[in-house]
C-alpha cells in the first residue's frame, strides 16, 4: 500500500474495511438530514445558484462525522503511508452534499493553501455513495505529487478569494477518474492536483473530506477561521 501511494499518490480503500453497514446507514441519513434542514450558519458554504457547497469544520459541527475521523483503520493508513506518528490530528474538515447542477470542484493541490510537508500532512477523503462522471467524482492529474513545485494557482470568479488550476495547465497530465463504489476512502499526497465533476443526476453524493497530521506539527500555515478546524483522533495518552 505504501509503495502503490508513493508511487501514484493516492490509494483507495473499501468502506468494508472501516466501515459497518449500520455505521454507513446512520451516516448516509445524518448527512441527508444536515443538507435537507432549511437552518444553515455561516460555517455553510454556497454555490451562486444557491445550492450547498459544503459544510466547513464538519467533525466539531456533527459528532458522527468525528467519530468517521477518529475511525482507528482510517488513521492507521493515514500513519502507514506517512511519518504523522502516533498523536494525530484531524485538520480543516468539510461536509460535501454535492447536490444535482452544483458547482464543480476545480483543480488544486491542497498544500497551496497551508503549505507543509507531503510526508507529515495526509488528505483524506470518504464517500458514502458510488462515485461516477455524472455525480462528480473524484479526478486526479497523474505524477503531478511528484513535480518539483505547486503549479500556479489563480484567481477564479467561482469562489472570491479562492485560487484553482488553470486547466491549460492541468491539460498536460493525464486524467484519472475514480469510479468507484461506495463507501470507500481515498488518502492523497497533499501535492496531487485534483478536483470534481459537477453532479448531473437528481441524487445528492456524499462525501467528507480531511487533513490527518501530527499533533506535534504546528509548522503549516495558520488560517484562523471556523473551517480550519484542528481536533486530537488518537487517544490522549499518545502525546
Amino acid at each position: 500500500m505504501k509503495e502503490f501511494y508513493k508511487n501514484n499518490g493516492y490509494v483507495i480503500i473499501p468502506g468494508s474495511e472501516f466501515l459497518s453497514t449500520k455505521e454507513h446507514k446512520s451516516l448516509l441519513k445524518v448527512s441527508e438530514e444536515l443538507t435537507s434542514n432549511t437552518i444553515k450558519d455561516s460555517r455553510w458554504q454556497f454555490n451562486l445558484n444557491g445550492t450547498i457547497n459544503k459544510l466547513q469544520g464538519a467533525v466539531a459541527f456533527e459528532p458522527q462525522f468525528l467519530k468517521l475521523a477518529k475511525n482507528k483503520k482510517l488513521i492507521e493508513i493515514a500513519q502507514s503511508i506517512s511519518n504523522i506518528g502516533s498523536s494525530v490530528d484531524c485538520y480543516i474538515s468539510k461536509f460535501f452534499p454535492q447536490q444535482k447542477n452544483g458547482s464543480s470542484t476545480l483543480w488544486h493541490q491542497d498544500n497551496n493553501y497551508f503549505n507543509g510537508s507531503p510526508n507529515d500532512i495526509v488528505s483524506c477523503a470518504v464517500y458514502l455513495t458510488d462515485t461516477n462522471k455524472e455525480n462528480g467524482c473524484l479526478r486526479i492529474a497523474k505524477g503531478t505529487h511528484n513535480l518539483p513545485e505547486l503549479l500556479p494557482h489563480t484567481s477564479s470568479n467561482l469562489y472570491d478569494g479562492i485560487k484553482w488550476i488553470p486547466d491549460n495547465i492541468i491539460n498536460q497530465y493525464e486524467i484519472i477518474d475514480l469510479i468507484q463504489t461506495g463507501p470507500y476512502a481515498v488518502f492523497f499526497n497533499i501535492n496531487i492536483a485534483h478536483g470534481c465533476y459537477t453532479n448531473t443526476t437528481d441524487k445528492n453524493r456524499y462525501s467528507l473530506a480531511w487533513e490527518y497530521i501530527s499533533s506535534k506539527n504546528t509548522d503549516v500555515r495558520n488560517i484562523n477561521h471556523v473551517q480550519y478546524d484542528r481536533t486530537l483522533v488518537t487517544p490522549k495518552s499518545l502525546i
